[in-house]
């Protein structure tokens, strides 16, 4: 860090008229270190210590100067003792100190050297350009006249490549570092052009920056120059006229080129993106093209193999200057034993301790739902991680799944495979939610049983269904019910309404555009894991069938800005009312020659093309509810209604009858609608009722109530509420008590509460309504339980009264 600042400093004072600055700075004199222990007899003590001296020549004379006290400089003429002129310059200058803070030498111990001080010598390469003054002409400009200054625009652009203490170690990866490194320029020389491709989480910075260190190694005696890191964002990012950004990027590659400088790039692709605007296609990429052909600048850059192929589709000619070199995923064992070293090194780090079944666990887990990264990266920031989450304590198997169902969204019973995980509990879940639709809860359970044994393809989503039927016969229902059991909450479901994607621009909204993110991917990669509900399908544009080719085949969908997004940890959930008329007709006129699940997949079958048909798993009939059905739901959406924050903030319970819920039932009964009449009766025989309850009250603060709902003579739903108010003390608690009260009155109270058994007895709210409204002498206390603790603390009160009396 100190290299680096005095390194910039440098560069700031070098591009100034005045070098004096400068001059200053490079002073560095032959220098020779000393411990001086010396005594010295101070104004109030005797001060012994050992202190750092440094000695050098200048301009005839022998200088001592203390790094520790830069206000400690003296003169060592020749034949004189140092100890002796030190004691005696030192001496002089406390006792100075002393009397000017008239206090025993403030900061003297600081000045102590001890065993660790050391002089480095720091060495730093800067070009200081001469400049004479230009006489100032009298014009209009927009800009600076002055051409930049390479070195300066590199400080500010880029940043130094290196390896320092906190860059993980490189392990297993030798041949690739010693392969980049003999590739990079020998002293004097520059030229070559190397890129580094390999997924993402592979470790390409890693061994880049080890591959750097080697060669500044080996370059060690030629004065090597730094490697800068250049992000194409930052170069151009304050450029406001015309030809500033180019002119900045020509005075940074032509100072590489003549300092034999390395530039280091982690992102080709934006070379070819930053500097275009809606009047010039010129780029970054363009310009370094153009100066490789003049003076050649040794680049050094990292790619992923998607954006290498992007990039060989931008400018086919610029690929073709890069030596190509292909930095592989390692094999499982090469993993399991980088997971090891990273292990060994954490715990001597940090106070936390790894089980021996957590790595194989980090591995299983990383290899099956984090696709879009590669290994070892995925594996050992996942293992970092755990280390944070679990400082001082034990990491073990349960507390990793626990970790990563948090970040993932999967619930523990899906992903916690010691368990056992029956197929009726499953079907029982989704039964319990879910009325008169069994052929959809066997398609959902089997989904969950294959994919929680991994007998799923894991190149496609985990399940692909389509639900077809009628309106309000619980498909997006079943969506949720599956999001909360298989992701541990309904809020895990992505919906498109894909009504709202028929235009001709459906594809670029999913997908995104120019300076536009995709409404898909995006959401995707935000929440990879859960379930993606693509509702009314057949409404769609047909570009938007050609995106889902893609995401139903291979689980993956890549954006308008080259980034790919994941599927294949999502189950998606088709619907659409294809085949409901074709029903209607078939169950006028011929009932008994086709079933539902045929009538609406040939219905399927006609409208969607071959290729998108196939790559369904099910096509899910949904029938029409029964009259049972609906009577089930309604107690169902009941205590939904009943859960809502109105009467969960008023402390309410809510009791309906299965009287009024039958009558809700036979309310909410429509073949045509389904639950949505049903939903619709539910508001308004049943919440309305209690809204408008509610609201004469008036009641500003959360109370107590019970509310018994029941249908009444006229036909319509009747609230009683009963509240139940908080009750009165029972008590009164002097403040004057005598210890001997207190003990009786709390032999009182433990045997009491031996009766209570945690809650009042009825004679007990008695006494409470007999009790005076108000004591004035006195504590007023409801609940018994207070107010044993308070005899309690009262009795420690007064046996701190007797022992301070």
């Amino acid at each position: 860090m100190l290299e680096k600042n005095l390194t910039e400093l440098a560069r700031t004072w070098a591009a100034d008229l005045n070098h004096e600055p400068l001059v200053r700075l490079a002073f560095s004199p032959v220098c020779r270190t000393q411990v001086l222990k010396l005594r010295m007899e101070l104004r109030r003590r005797t001060l012994t210590g050992e202190f750092f001296a440094v000695t050098y020549e200048s301009a005839g004379r022998r200088l001592v100067i203390l790094p520790k006290h830069r206000g400690v400089c003296f003169e060592w003429k020749a034949g004189g003792d140092l100890r002796e002129t030190a004691s005696r310059v030192l001496q002089a200058h406390f006792r100075k100190m002393e009397k000017e803070a008239d206090q025993e030498g403030p900061g003297v111990e600081d000045l102590i050297a001890g065993k660790e001080a050391h002089l480095t010598m720091i060495t730093i390469s800067v070009e200081a350009i001469q400049r004479r003054p230009k006489k100032k002409e009298r014009r209009l400009s927009l800009g600076d006249d002055e051409p930049p200054d390479g070195a300066v625009e590199l400080g500010k652009a880029g940043r130094a490549f290196e390896k320092t203490d906190e860059t993980p170690p490189v392990l297993l990866r030798d041949d690739v570092i010693r392969e980049i490194s003999n590739r990079l320029p020998a002293a004097g020389q520059s030229g070559p052009m190397i890129v580094l491709i390999g997924p993402p989480g592979s470790g390409k910075s890693a061994v880049l920056r080890e591959a750097v260190a080697q060669w500044h190694t080996r370059r060690a005696g030629h004065q090597p120059g730094p490697a800068w890191l250049i992000s194409p964002q930052r170069v151009i990012s304050g450029m406001m006229y015309l030809g500033q950004w180019e002119a900045r990027w020509l005075a940074i590659l032509t100072h590489l080129a003549k300092r034999k400088q390395l530039l280091v790039l982690d992102d080709l692709t934006g070379l070819f993106h930053a500097g275009r605007s809606s009047s010039s296609d010129l780029s970054l990429g363009h310009v370094l093209k153009a100066q490789q052909e003049r003076a050649p600048v040794s680049v050094l850059a990292e790619a992923t193999p998607e954006a290498w192929a992007r990039l060989r589709e931008m400018d086919r000619g610029f690929a073709d200057l890069f030596h190509v070199i292909h930095l592989r995923e390692p094999d499982e064992e090469s993993c399991m034993r980088i997971l090891v070293r990273t292990m060994q090194q954490l715990e001597t780090e940090q106070p936390v301790r790894f089980t021996p079944d957590v790595l194989p666990l980090i591995l299983s887990l990383q290899r099956r739902y984090a696709r879009t990264r590669a290994f070892p990266g995925k594996a050992v920031d996942m293992l970092r991680a755990l280390a944070g989450a679990g400082a001082e304590r034990k990491v073990d198997r349960e507390f990793v799944l626990e970790w990563f169902c948090a970040k993932t969204g999967f619930s523990l019973r899906f992903l916690n495979h010691s368990q056992p995980l029956p197929r009726a509990l499953v079907s029982g879940f989704l039964t319990d939610r879910i009325a008169g639709q069994e052929a959809a809860v066997k398609a959902m359970t089997d989904i969950v049983m294959l994919t929680r044994a991994q007998l799923n393809d894991p190149d496609r989503p985990l399940g692909t269904l389509l639900f077809t039927g009628p309106t309000g016969v619980g498909k997006t229902e079943c969506a949720k019910a599956l999001a909360a059991f298989v992701f541990g909450s309904a809020e895990r479901m992505l919906r498109f309404d894909m009504n709202e994607y028929n235009g001709s621009d459906a594809a670029d909204r999913l997908i995104g555009g120019f300076g536009r993110l995709g409404q898909l991917t995006s959401a995707v990669r935000r929440q990879p894991c859960g379930v993606l509900l693509l509702d009314e399908i057949e409404k769609a544009h047909a570009d938007v069938f050609d995106l889902l080719l893609q995401v139903l085949g291979e689980g993956r969908l890549t954006d308008a800005a080259g980034q790919t997004a994941d599927f294949c940890n999502c189950i998606i959930i088709l619907t659409s009312n294809l085949g409901s008329s074709a029903k209607r007709q078939v169950a006028g006129f011929q009932a008994n020659t086709l079933d539902d699940r045929q009538v609406y997949r040939e219905a399927a079958e006609k409208f969607f093309r071959p290729e998108f048909f196939n790559r369904l798993d099910q096509v899910v009939p949904f029938t029409s509810l029964r009259q049972e059905d609906i009577a089930r739901l309604a107690g169902v959406l009941a205590r939904r209604a009943l859960e809502r924050p109105g009467l969960k903030a008023r402390q309410w319970r809510v009791v309906v009858d299965e009287e009024t819920i039958t009558w809700l039932g036979a309310r909410g009964f429509d073949v045509k609608y389904g639950a949505r009449a049903l939903r619709r009766a539910v508001e308004e025989h049943l919440v309305e009722p209690l809204a408008e309850y509610l609201a004469l009250q008036g009641q500003d603060h959360p109370a107590a109530a019970e509310a018994k709902v029941r249908v009444g003579a006229d036909g319509k739903i009747e609230v009683e509420v009963t509240v139940m108010e908080q009750a009165r003390p029972w008590i009164s608690v002097p403040v004057s008590m005598t210890p001997e009260h207190v003990r009786e009155l709390l032999g009182d109270v433990r045997e009491r509460l031996a009766r209570l058994d945690g809650r009042l007895e009825e004679e007990d709210f008695r006494d409470a309504e007999e009790a005076p409204d108000s004591d004035p002498d006195g504590i007023l206390l409801s609940d018994l339980d207070a107010w044993y603790y308070a005899l309690r603390d009262e009795v420690s009160e007064l046996r701190d009264q007797q022992r301070r009396l």
